[in-house]
């Protein structure tokens, strides 16, 4: 690998760069694929730096499309808006209905969080717990502060 490292390197970054995700799995998939493209190799069909581009890009395509498919699997049927979480389980309620209802305290994080979903979307809720409790310090929120509001939320939400 130590002859084409570099090769491998330049392939993970651009799917990294246009994909999104993490440098090192895509890094782990990619050796894999080299290795793999090491042993299929035969000298009498080209060079093996156009072989290994094949083998690694086409098991990137494929790993990329598996995470996605698990993405999707993942995620289906979670609730998607505000008006969603109304429909489901508040059905006489209004939507706005349901945000009059809230603090503004917890306004304001239903707000942060409906206004980025990327931020939020495909990560567990801890980490999004992790997440806003990390934005709402930035704005000088003390720690109990966005507890409560979070509490709000959840039971506004049940």
């Amino acid at each position: 690998m130590d002859d084409n490292i570099n090769l491998v390197r330049k392939i993970v970054w651009s799917f990294h760069h246009s994909s999104g995700l993490e440098w090192d799995d895509l890094f782990q998939e990619a050796a894999i694929a080299y290795y793999e493209a090491l042993k299929t190799y035969d000298n009498s069909r080209g060079k093996i730096t156009t072989h290994a581009w094949h083998c690694i890009t086409n098991r990137l395509k494929n790993y990329l499309k598996e995470q996605e498919e698990y993405k999707s699997r993942k995620y289906e049927g979670e609730l998607c808006s505000l008006e969603d979480v109304i429909l489901t389980r508040h059905p006489a309620q209004t939507a706005s209905d349901f945000w009059e209802s809230l603090t503004e305290d917890t306004k304001e994080i239903a707000n942060i969080v409906l206004t980025t979903p990327k931020k939020f979307v495909c990560l567990p809720y801890d980490k999004v717990e992790e997440r806003i409790f990390h934005l709402m310090e930035r704005r000088g929120w003390p720690t109990e502060r966005t507890q409560r509001s979070l509490q709000d939320l959840r039971l506004a939400c049940l």
